[in-house]
């Protein structure tokens, strides 16, 4: 496949994450000839601390606005931790198959779930997972912020990336984490992947595996030996995955 034709990637990133923080994936695509966008949500940092949920919605809506609509782009969509919540929901008005069937050109052609929530419509993330012991978080007011990152992201990661990544953490607005998802979202409409992270110090894979359950029987599993964030300790793996995704027979 041509590296013009080549669909983006757009990266919808966890909580508390910014695009610094999937550079060592975006880079392993630019490599394979694919182009990528990773966002920075409104909830990640913001001062006031007043954006939520829907706030996120809107932000990658307007993304893939630019990418399909303004730009006939076909699009594959990555979701970490959080980022599965408002990001299929965005994604949800932009799938190929049914923008083809309007002569459209562009739209989602595939949806890659990284240690993800899979919230059904109707409930909000701590809902969907509140047999998780999260005290690692530390709620203050508004925010929430990893009272230990290095530990609970980037436990397979050398310990100075480890700290550095750490340190380029942002507060999270918690409210988004309370919000019931009310937007349809992309379960069973485009090809879709749920990467189980085996060593992940923030969701256990006996609630990954739930989640991915939640998303439906279309949506295909695959695992890895990583931590929470395997697109720096493993982003060939994860790339991998994205390129299967695209149409590649690797």
């Amino acid at each position: 496949m041509a590296s013009e034709n080549k669909p983006t990637v757009l990266i919808v990133p966890g909580g508390c994450h910014v695009p610094i923080h999937y550079e060592p994936l975006t880079k392993v695509l630019s490599s394979h000839g694919f182009p990528s966008v990773a966002l920075r949500l409104p909830t990640a940092g913001a001062s006031p601390p007043d954006k939520d949920l829907h706030d996120d919605i809107s932000y990658i809506s307007s993304k893939l606005e630019e990418l399909v609509e303004k730009e006939g782009k076909e699009v594959i969509v990555i979701v970490h931790s959080y980022g599965g919540t408002p990001g299929p929901s965005a994604a949800r008005p932009y799938v190929k198959k049914e923008r083809a069937q309007q002569d459209k050109k562009g739209g989602v052609i595939g949806l890659l779930y990284i240690s993800s929530w899979g919230v059904p419509s109707g409930k909000s993330t701590m809902e969907t997972i509140e047999e998780l012991n999260i005290d690692w978080m530390k709620i203050e007011g508004p925010t929430g912020f990893p009272s230990d990152g290095a530990r609970v992201f980037y436990n397979d990661v050398p310990p100075a990336d480890a700290d550095f990544y750490a340190s380029k953490l942002v507060t999270h607005c918690w409210g988004s984490m309370t919000q019931p998802l009310t937007a349809d979202c992309l379960n069973g409409v485009v090809p879709s992947v749920y990467l189980i992270c085996e060593n992940d110090n923030a969701l256990p894979v006996s609630m990954q595996e739930q989640l991915a359950k939640n998303i439906g029987e279309g949506c295909n599993i695959e695992r890895c030996s990583a931590g929470h964030s395997p697109f720096i300790s493993q982003p060939e793996v994860v790339a991998k995955i994205i390129r299967r995704l695209a149409g590649e027979n690797i």
